[in-house]
């Protein structure tokens, strides 16, 4: 009889871990759902750096121009980010509004910058947002860029042909890790660069 209790404690016990490795394989196997993509905000843009709101600032243009073909965006403006901070400062009431709405309220009470003449012109898409532009800037510039550019896609181009679902840090990563391979990529577009890491359709 004590021969036979232990054998059938050790079935328990048995079918106890063997329930549990199960449980487990099968809560491993479930994909977990993408975390929400980050509101930018006037909270997020008082509580970030200056390079990140730059970033965002250079990667937000970059999509309404070239994607969104936003027609607010008809101008630049002079210290663009010192005036949406000194918005969102005098006006907490307003924390709640997008970068960009904050955006355009600067452009309506601003004077336009005049181009220097005998200065580069861009006729290719995306300009100067390209890897040397890259290679060149701070690691948090390169992360508020794509998340200025992603939020552009997500909010301002209607349907957008490409989707990314990873946040910004792995696609900066991505990016990075492709420039370092890639010496020719100085001449290629930050945006044709990010398309290599878009979500595939599912066959």
């Amino acid at each position: 009889m004590r021969h036979g209790t232990k054998r059938v404690a050790g079935i328990v016990l048995a079918l106890r871990i063997l329930s549990g490795c199960a449980w487990s394989v099968t809560a491993q196997s479930v994909p977990q759902p993408a975390p929400p993509p980050a509101v930018h905000d006037g909270r997020w843009w008082l509580g970030v750096g200056q390079d990140e709101r730059s970033g965002f600032l250079d990667g937000s243009a970059d999509c309404l121009t070239w994607l969104a073909h936003a027609k607010w965006l008809r101008f630049g403006v002079q210290g663009l980010d010192v005036k949406i901070s000194n918005y969102y400062s005098t006006h907490p009431e307003d924390s709640a509004l997008t970068v960009s709405d904050v955006w355009q309220k600067v452009l309506s009470k601003s004077q336009p910058v005049k181009p220097i003449r005998g200065g580069e012109v861009w006729t290719n898409p995306h300009g100067y947002y390209d890897g040397l532009w890259w290679r060149q800037d701070s690691d948090l510039e390169d992360k508020g860029f794509l998340e200025g550019y992603l939020s552009c896609m997500r909010s301002s181009v209607r349907q957008p042909a490409e989707e990314y679902s990873q946040p910004p840090s792995y696609y900066a990563d991505q990016i990075s890790k492709y420039i370092r391979a890639h010496p020719k990529s100085d001449d290629e577009s930050i945006a044709s660069i990010l398309s290599r890491f878009r979500d595939r359709a599912r066959q």
